[in-house]
């Protein structure tokens, strides 16, 4: 028997490849590392970067949330604060999709974030209660509201309203007057809500635009008001209110319907533009996902629609 070492197979098997390729195969991976490195870096960029939501703006990222976008068209003047929607999109799965809230700041220091509707992927709501607290979302508010302000002399700048114009307390402290004749009825708001034998009422204070309607020598308002009598149901309709010669006016209520929601509204060229989500043909009433846009304008002391 002989002494010698077993040879074993690799050490037998001859090289079928060149010192050559031998040279060539790391740096072939490298680059094919590289190149996958780099498509994942553009994709992960342009994925950051990407607008899901029509008409929002991508602002940035913040540390509870992995980007936060702005309503450029919502921003408008009120009573010397600049108001805005702003949307979050969570950077990890949550219970909702995204969440929608209203900033106001002063464009020095003084930024809030106010009530948010948190929606589901088809835009429905789950939750229109929801408020920010001031310490979570100071760093997010201070983001947006930088960006604001620094774009905010692009919007037409105009005063909340006109001298002599419908004033914010007016709004939330007059007495509305819906109809005419016999059919008329009237309800007393104080701190924007009413309560009468079988309904509770109130006015939705973020729904509150400003703007110049046909027919109104001053700045008037558009609101949301909601009413609903213990049960589950909250009928909305939409109204507008002016000052007429020292008297405080209202049109009569557009009605929106049950349960619905408003994204937005806009006063423009003397149109009012609802964009809101209704009941669709296989909705519930609690979760309307169906998107609807009206335009309106004034015509008498009726919201029509607009031709």
């Amino acid at each position: 028997m002989s002494d010698s070492k077993p040879i074993s197979i690799l050490e037998a098997a001859p090289s079928t490849e060149s010192g050559d390729n031998h040279a060539k195969m790391p740096k072939a991976v490298i680059a094919t590392v590289v190149a996958v490195l780099l498509i994942a870096a553009v994709a992960l960029y342009f994925s950051l970067r990407r607008n899901d939501f029509p008409g929002y703006t991508y602002v940035g990222n913040s540390a509870q949330h992995d980007r936060i976008y702005i309503n450029l068209g919502s921003m408008q003047f009120v009573g010397g604060l600049l108001h805005a929607k702003v949307l979050f999109k969570p950077h990890a799965p949550e219970d909702y999709d995204y969440q929608i809230a209203d900033l106001a700041t002063n464009c020095s220091g003084n930024d809030k974030l106010l009530g948010a509707t948190r929606f589901k992927a088809n835009g429905a709501p789950i939750e229109t209660t929801f408020q920010h607290t001031s310490t979570e979302y100071s760093a997010a508010a201070e983001m947006v509201s930088k960006f604001a302000c620094a774009r905010s002399k692009d919007i037409v700048t105009v005063p909340a309203y006109k001298s002599g114009g419908v004033q914010p307390s007016d709004i939330e402290n007059m007495t509305y007057v819906f109809g005419t004749g016999l059919n008329s009825r009237s309800i007393k708001y104080i701190d924007g809500k009413a309560r009468s034998d079988t309904d509770t009422c109130g006015i939705d204070k973020n729904s509150i635009v400003y703007g110049d309607l046909h027919g109104i020598a001053q700045r008037a308002a558009v609101l949301v008001m909601g009413c609903g009598g213990g049960g589950s149901g909250d009928f909305r309709s939409l109204v507008a209110v002016w000052n007429a010669n020292g008297t405080l006016a209202n049109s009569d209520e557009k009605e929106l319907g049950d349960r619905i929601v408003v994204n937005s509204i806009t006063i423009s060229n003397g149109i009012v533009t609802v964009d809101m989500l209704t009941q669709g043909p296989n909705d519930g009433m609690c979760c309307p996902t169906q998107r609807k846009i009206l335009r309106l304008a004034l015509q008498g002391n009726r919201l029509v629609d607009a031709q």
